[in-house]
């Protein structure tokens, strides 16, 4: 009720309890109106936490609150595993607070969101947020309870780190002990550390930004920092210790290996070109915490010259990648009607315990029950 569009929405938390929901593009809470002169003081954004009933299937408002974070570009979340969980993550750009308007003769979006070196990486503790909003110390927003920066700040919840400008890509490794930030404007990846994370909190080791929320010292939370090549992405995982990361500028996915603490046991492995500037990528249960490692498919934003024309829109191109291989091998390429490919899962078919018939006749399919419209014999 508070957010008026976003980027990344369907992330989880393990096991589902949560679905966390962040803002692209920031708002006057409670939609009341302000100018954009008043920007940073008036305008804020959300990351909610959806509580999700496995039971019911369905997301649960009176169990949902939101946390207030500054007026940055939120983009894509991931949540905490393992040692990390309780914990999310959430890239932003637009440290500079810009707010276009090329017709009053002030730069693009383009060149004034990405005018610092650094944006930040949203760091929060959804399960202490959880408690504090049911505690009462939240403020109830066009119905939806709202942890306020100040006591998210008291209470511990939220943190930042600066990132590499315009990051993308925002993804924890299946050990949960690190998250990999693709910069888009940067050639690397950037590694940052769970365990130096809670460190620098504790001896908090921070500077604050405008808002008050502290500000973690780069080089405490970085753990390494690999060059990839142009236009990183999104990053996925196989179970053999490797990540895969799609390259937008170089239309290629680049196979690096993870080196744990050790800086120097970073490196890249190989490289498989792909048509054309891929976007997401997804591999076998990729993000999750087994993952299968034996297929990657990239999810290639334009297609060109690449099928049969059939129409002024030409359709998208996903292509199936084999990991079991030294060398990773485009095997299959399939057009994708339209729509650029975005953000999906690949899971093992046995995990899905489909039905082959309603319940009964006449069932609802929606309330999962029978309706009360059925139209039954006689």
């Amino acid at each position: 009720p508070n957010i008026i569009s976003n980027h990344g929405s369907t992330f989880v938390t393990p096991n589902t309890e949560y679905i966390i929901q962040g803002t692209q593009y920031p708002t006057p809470l409670g939609y009341e109106y302000a100018p954009l002169s008043e920007y940073k003081e008036k305008y804020r954004a959300v990351i909610t936490m959806w509580k999700f009933d496995r039971e019911k299937g369905r997301i649960d408002p009176a169990q949902s609150f939101s946390i207030e974070v500054p007026p940055y570009w939120q983009d894509l979340c991931d949540a905490g595993k393992l040692v990390s969980e309780g914990w999310g993550f959430c890239n932003s750009f637009n440290t500079e607070l810009a707010t276009g308007g090329n017709m009053e003769g002030q730069p693009n979006f383009e060149a004034s969101v990405s005018q610092r070196d650094m944006d930040y990486l949203h760091i929060f503790n959804w399960k202490k947020a959880a408690e504090v909003a049911a505690a009462g110390k939240a403020e109830m927003i066009n119905g939806m309870p709202v942890i306020r920066i100040p006591t998210a700040v008291e209470e511990g919840i939220l943190y930042l780190a600066p990132e590499p400008k315009s990051p993308h890509g925002n993804d924890v490794t299946p050990d949960g002990k690190y998250i990999v930030v693709a910069g888009k404007l940067d050639p690397h990846v950037t590694i940052f550390g769970f365990d130096k994370i809670q460190k620098a909190i504790e001896a908090k080791n921070w500077t604050t930004d405008d808002f008050g929320i502290p500000v973690l010292d780069f080089d405490a939370v970085k753990v390494a920092q690999l060059e990839l090549g142009l236009g990183p992405l999104h990053t996925q995982f196989d179970d053999k210790g490797f990540a895969y990361t799609s390259l937008f500028l170089d239309s290629m996915v680049a196979k690096w290996k993870l080196g744990g603490d050790d800086p120097a046991a970073y490196a890249v492995v190989d490289k498989v070109p792909v048509q054309y500037n891929i976007g997401h990528l997804v591999a076998a249960e990729g993000d999750t915490v087994s993952p299968d490692g034996k297929y990657l498919v990239a999810l290639n934003k334009w297609a060109v010259d690449r099928f049969l024309p059939v129409g002024p829109l030409l359709p998208q191109n996903e292509q199936l990648i084999d990991l079991t291989t030294d060398k990773m091998k485009v095997i299959y390429d399939m057009a994708m009607g339209v729509g650029e490919p975005h953000y999906a899962q690949m899971i093992k078919a046995d995990k899905l315990k489909p039905i082959n018939a309603y319940p009964e006749i006449g069932w609802d399919p929606l309330k999962w029950q029978k309706s009360e419209f059925a139209t039954m014999a006689g």
